[in-house]
């Protein structure tokens, strides 16, 4: 029987029934219906469940755009298939085709021997050296007239992801 009384007042406390707080339940108890003014100190577990709908607006300008052999390769011809040539590959490295040029920037090394495009140390390619330029790459820097650093930073980029076609 002391159960039933038990739930039955926190019923009433949960349910928040008005009063003076003196009430008294059928059997002469009296109950407490004071409204509770403690701070809710409990952690919040709900978890959020909203779907975040607005458009990202933030422009990222840190972040590297993406980019694939096929865009470089408009720039690389445009600067360099003046020596680089099916006819006089100044070299070894012809860039007017697109898919042998990639292909021999994969694979094959310069006349230096250093590798064209190097995946394990990106700022070491060759082809990333000689456009950047960097100092200490033998030989002028390309194109003849002077390096070009954002070919060299686009270069870098692309070798730094994967070098993709």
């Amino acid at each position: 029987m002391q159960r039933t009384y038990g739930w039955v007042l926190s019923v009433m406390l949960v349910a928040g029934c008005a009063g003076s707080g003196d009430e008294k339940l059928d059997s002469g108890i009296e109950a407490d219906t004071d409204t509770d003014t403690d701070a809710d100190t409990d952690a919040d577990t709900d978890a959020d469940t909203d779907a975040d709908t607005d458009a990202d607006t933030d422009a990222d300008t840190d972040a590297p755009m993406d980019i694939r052999y096929s865009e470089l390769f408009e720039s690389l011809s445009a600067q360099c298939s003046g020596c680089h040539s099916a006819s006089g590959a100044a070299g070894g490295l012809a860039l007017e085709d697109e898919a042998d040029s990639y292909h021999t920037l994969k694979t094959a090394s310069s006349s230096t021997g250093m590798a064209y495009v190097d995946l394990g140390a990106p700022d070491k390619s060759y082809l990333y050296m000689k456009v950047a330029p960097i100092s200490t790459i033998s030989g002028d820097p390309m194109p003849p007239s002077g390096g070009d650093a954002e070919l060299g930073d686009a270069i870098l980029t692309w070798v730094e992801q994967g070098a993709r076609e």
